[in-house]
C-alpha cells in the first residue's frame, strides 16, 4: 500500500557499497589521511580470502576493515558514502569494474546478516496500492534495496486479500500467495494517514527519501501532502514516480486505474480472445508492464541526478502504457483502415494451437511454420494422404482452412499423451510443448537445476518456495531474494525507532491506532 525504499545502487552503474551493523565492524585505525582506493580494496580483499561460506555464528564471521571519514558529511571525490550506527565511512568505487567485482562479497554479506544501512544514492519512499507498483521497488531490491512498505491497519494494502479466503482465520490477510510473491525482502510499517500523527511520521520519512513513488489518482497524496511540490520542499533533490491511472492532468484525472479498466479502455481486451467470442480480460499483465516502465524511467532519473544533482519528477500513466502495449493494431488500422478480429491462439503466417491429449486437462501447444513442419506433422500422425488435400497443400491455404487444420489435429492429439505427442514432434523439428499447469511449475527440470526457487519460512504460513528473479548479472549474486515477505506492521518499532520515537511514544500511537499490526475489524 505505501512504501519506504533505501536503495543500494548508484542507477545504472551498479556501483554498490559496502555496509554492516555496529557488532560486525571492526574500525582500522584511523588514518591521518583520506585512505586510497588502493588501500581500501586491499583491506576488502583480505576479508574476501578469509571467508568461508560454512561459517554461520556472529563469532566467527569474518571482521569488516574499513576506515572511518571525518565527520558525517565528509565526501571523497568519485567514493560512494555510507552510515553505520557508528559513524560514516566510504569505499572507493571509481570505476563500474571495480563495483561489478565487489558484487559477490555483497552478496556473501548479506547471506551471512549483515545489514545494509544507508548509501549516498539510496532512499526512496513507496505510497501506493496493489499490484502494478510492485514492480518499481521489486527492481530496486534486486540491487540490493531495503524496502520499507508503508500501510495501515485501517486500510491495509488491498493486494493483501488476493486470493486469500476469510475461513483461512483471523490473520487471513498474511495468507494471500500473490501478495507474499510480490513482497519479499520488505520491511513494513503501519501508519494512519488520516491522522495528524500518521502524515506527520510519513512527511519526516520522505524527507529522508531519494525517490517517493505512489499510483494513487492524483488527489489522494496532494491530500497528504506529498505531492511533489511538497515533497521538493522536504528535500530539493527528490525524485518523485508518480503512476496514476489516466495521467496528472485531462478529464479522467480523477478516476482510479486498475488492470481490468486499463486493459479494457487501451484496446488490450478488444484484441483478445476468440475470433467467434466476446472480448476478454486479460486479468492483469498492465499491472507489472507499467511497473518495469516506471522502473526504466527511475533508473534513468537516478542516473540523471548522479550527474546533475537534480531531482524529477516521472509521471506514468498507466492508459498510455496500455496503449502503447496494443500499438501494432492500432497502427495497421491507420496504415490500412483494417480493424483486425480477434484470433484467439493463431497468428499470421503460422497454423498454431493448443489440443487436447488422451489425459484429461492435459494440453499440447504446437506450431506449424511452413510446408516442411507440415510434412513433418503428417508423418508423425500417420496420415500421408493429407499431403494431396488442396485446402491444407500450401501455408496460405492452411490459414483459411485454419479450422479444418484445427480439427485434424486434435482428432490426433486426442489419443496420445503429452509425452508422446512431444517426443514425436520433437524430433522431427516441431515446436511443440506440453502446457504445464501452476502445480507443475516446482517439477520443471531446468527451473530447479538453475535454482530458479528460493526457499523461505513465513511468520504465519511457514515454508514456501518463491520465484526468483528471471535474469542474472555476471559478476554479481546468484540469488536476490534475502527474507520472506512481512507479516502488517511487523518492523514498527524497528523503523520509528529509527526515527528518535521513545517507547511511551510507540505506545500513544498504539492506542491511539495510528499504527498497529493487526487489520481493524
Amino acid at each position: 500500500m505505501y512504501r519506504s525504499v533505501k536503495t543500494i545502487m548508484s542507477a545504472i552503474a551498479l556501483a554498490v557499497p559496502l555496509a554492516a551493523t555496529a557488532s560486525d565492524v571492526e574500525q582500522a585505525p584511523k588514518p591521518d589521511s583520506p585512505p586510497t582506493a588502493q588501500e581500501l580494496r586491499a583491506q576488502v580483499r583480505e576479508w574476501q580470502q578469509s571467508f568461508h561460506p560454512a561459517r554461520e555464528s556472529s563469532a566467527k564471521r569474518p571482521k569488516i576493515k574499513l576506515v572511518p571519514v571525518a565527520g558525517p558529511g565528509g565526501k571523497m571525490s568519485g567514493e560512494h558514502r555510507f552510515d553505520l550506527p557508528d559513524g560514516c565511512y566510504y569505499f572507493s568505487a571509481k570505476s563500474v569494474a571495480a563495483c561489478q567485482r565487489m558484487l559477490p562479497t555483497i552478496e556473501r554479506l548479506r547471506r551471512q546478516g549483515f545489514r545494509i544501512v544507508n548509501v549516498e544514492v539510496g532512499a526512496a519512499a513507496n505510497f501506493s496500492h496493489h499490484y502494478a507498483i510492485k514492480t518499481v521497488p521489486t527492481i530496486l531490491i534486486k540491487h540490493g534495496a531495503d524496502v520499507v512498505k508503508l500501510e495501515s491497519i485501517q486500510r491495509p494494502d488491498g493486494f493483501r486479500y488476493s486470493g486469500a479466503q476469510p475461513f483461512e482465520g483471523d490473520d487471513w490477510y498474511e495468507r494471500s500467495p500473490l501478495w507474499q510473491a510480490t513482497n519479499l525482502n520488505k520491511r513494513d510499517i503501519t501508519l494512519d494517514l488520516s491522522s495528524s500523527a500518521g502524515r506527520d511520521l510519513a512527511r519526516r520519512l520522505a524527507a529522508q527519501a531519494d525517490v517517493v513513488v505512489e499510483n494513487f489518482s492524483p488527489r489522494v497524496v496532494e491530500q497528504f501532502g506529498l505531492d511533489y511540490e511538497s515533497l521538493v520542499a522536504l528535500r530539493p533533490d527528490v525524485i518523485a514516480v508518480r503512476m496514476p491511472g489516466f495521467g496528472l492532468d485531462g478529464p479522467w484525472r480523477d478516476y482510479v486505474g486498475w488492470a481490468l479498466n486499463i486493459e479494457q479502455v487501451s484496446g488490450m481486451s478488444a484484441v483478445t480472445g476468440y475470433a467467434d467470442g466476446p472480448p476478454c480480460n486479460v486479468q492483469g499483465p498492465a499491472d507489472p508492464i507499467v511497473g518495469v516502465h516506471a522502473g526504466v524511467a527511475l533508473l534513468a532519473a537516478l542516473e540523471h541526478r548522479r550527474r546533475t544533482g537534480e531531482g524529477q519528477l516521472i509521471e506514468v500513466a498507466q492508459i498510455e502504457v496500455g496503449a502503447a502495449v496494443t500499438a501494432e493494431p492500432v497502427i495497421e488500422y491507420s496504415m490500412n483502415g483494417i480493424v483486425r478480429p480477434r484470433e484467439g491462439n493463431r497468428q499470421r503466417g503460422y497454423c498454431q494451437g493448443v489440443y487436447p491429449t488422451d489425459t484429461e486437462d492435459a494440453w499440447v501447444a504446437l506450431s506449424v511454420r511452413d510446408d516442411n513442419d507440415w510434412s513433418q506433422l503428417v508423418d508423425a500422425m500417420g496420415r500421408l494422404g493429407l499431403l494431396e488435400d488442396d485446402r491444407l497443400a500450401t501455408a496460405d491455404r492452411r490459414a483459411a482452412a485454419h479450422d479444418v487444420f484445427d480439427q485434424v489435429v486434435a482428432a490426433w492429439s486426442q489419443t496420445r499423451s503429452p509425452a508422446n505427442i512431444v517426443a514425436a514432434l520433437r524430433e522431427r523439428g516441431i515446436p511443440v510443448e506440453e502446457v504445464i499447469a501452476a502445480e507443475q511449475m516446482y517439477d520443471v527440470p531446468q527451473l530447479d537445476t538453475r535454482g530458479y526457487y528460493e526457499d523461505f519460512e513465513h511468520a504465519i504460513t511457514g515454508w514456501h518456495r518463491y520465484p526468483g528473479w528471471p535474469f542474472r548479472i555476471s559478476p554479481g549474486p546468484a540469488r536476490h531474494h534475502r527474507c520472506a515477505p512481512p507479516t502488517l506492521g511487523q518492523h514498527n518499532n524497528e523503523i520509528l525507532s529509527g526515527l528518535g520515537l521513545s517507547r511511551d511514544e510507540l505506545a500513544a500511537l498504539r492506542r491511539d491506532r495510528v499504527i498497529g499490526e493487526r487489520v481493524m475489524s
